[in-house]
């Protein structure tokens, strides 16, 4: 276990270290909601529109997703391009322990802006606990899929930008998705369980699928 925490903490310290890796996925959401308060006030638009705020809500979530991408990405296709990858698969570290870290130490960031900035956004509008709860999930969700086939794809990849370009294929369903069922999914409670289970088989399905993939290594 110990093992385990120190090769995620050294995951986070490189990713803290490149402030800049992060503003790309960091802006479109951030802008959003800009967008979102210069266009629509509270009077105008509130409590009246309950489900309205709460889709945007949902998508600002989402739209953090490419964040999962661009540092699942970087995992091991990073490893290949800076020649580290051999190292670390000579080293004493069990190999199931070094792919578990690389693949946890992927999920706080992601997780973490979606939290803040739907808080945020939920801090300042009337939006009914329980749509909080669905934009919340669904976003988390988004993130973890988008996570889960980057790092299979990082596997797959020699190259950062070939993978980081590969990963952000998958981003364009969910957000196509969320446009057009985003209202069905808020309101519904078996979409909401549906979505649920579907994000565990796929990021189980992604998850063998990469281990196996690392495990060819």
């Amino acid at each position: 276990m110990r093992l385990l925490c120190t090769i995620i903490k050294q995951e986070w310290l490189l990713l803290i270290r490149e402030p800049r890796f992060w503003i790309p996925f960091l802006l479109p959401p951030l802008l959003l909601l800009l967008l979102q308060f210069l266009l629509f006030s509270k009077q105008n638009i509130g409590a009246g529109h309950p489900l309205f705020l709460a889709q945007w809500m949902l998508l600002l979530g989402v739209l953090v997703a490419p964040m999962s991408a661009s540092i699942a990405a970087d995992s091991f296709a990073g490893e290949q391009e800076r020649n580290s990858l051999e190292l670390l698969l000579l080293s004493p570290i069990p190999s199931k322990t070094l792919f578990l870290a690389k693949f946890l130490a992927t999920i706080p960031f992601p997780v973490i802006f979606i939290l803040l900035i739907q808080a945020f956004y939920f801090h300042y509008h009337s939006i009914a606990v329980i749509y909080f709860i669905k934009a919340l999930v669904g976003a988390i969700s988004a993130s973890f899929i988008v996570n889960a086939f980057a790092l299979w794809v990082s596997l797959k990849s020699k190259t950062v930008r070939t993978a980081n370009q590969s990963s952000l294929l998958v981003l364009f369903p969910i957000l196509a998705l969320v446009q057009w069922k985003g209202a069905f999914y808020l309101e519904s409670a078996q979409a909401f369980f549906v979505v649920f289970v579907f994000t565990i088989l796929i990021l189980s399905f992604f998850f063998l699928l990469s281990l196996r993939e690392f495990k060819k290594l």
